[in-house]
């Protein structure tokens, strides 16, 4: 298993042209997996690219551990969760970089939610996977008034 950290001088600045990006408070991380053998990740840095993000090499850790592995012994993974702060967003390309199986990726999102790290995937799209879903009783009702202008829009006659 190999995995390193790259460390060169850089600063997220909030980009024209509207890419994904935090504010100076907020930063984002990016963690990759990538078990092919590469010493460096070019093709998952180009994706995270025009996913959006404008990519901090300080920022970015990149694991290579086979996908059987489970998240808890992932070096790279733990050292990262533990980096991040509370407030802060975490991206990875595919959930399988978050664990070994179903179970172990739901732990690792759930750990996620209660250190308060924002967790984003890019093949599931720009959803915060830690974020609450809305309230039953807020569904319901913007699910019962959009059926309702659905099925019992009154559309206006045209003036003859």
């Amino acid at each position: 298993m190999q995995s390193s950290w790259l460390f060169p001088p850089a600063r997220m600045n909030d980009h024209p042209g509207g890419r994904r990006q935090a504010s100076s408070s907020r930063k984002t991380y990016f963690y990759i997996n990538s078990p092919r053998g590469r010493p460096f990740p070019e093709q998952e840095l180009i994706e995270l690219d025009r996913a959006g993000y404008t990519v901090v090499l300080s920022r970015v850790a990149i694991e290579s551990a086979p996908p059987y592995v489970p998240a808890s012994a992932r070096a790279e993974l733990c050292a990262l969760l533990r980096r991040v702060a509370p407030g802060e967003l975490l991206v990875v390309l595919e959930l399988a970089a978050l664990g070994c199986s179903a179970r172990d990726v739901l732990s690792t999102v759930t750990q996620c939610r209660k250190a308060k790290i924002a967790l984003r995937c890019v093949e599931l799209g720009a959803a915060d996977l830690t974020a609450r879903p809305p309230s039953r009783r807020q569904s319901r009702r913007s699910g019962r008034s959009s059926i309702w202008n659905k099925r019992f829009a009154v559309s206006e006659a045209p003036a003859v």
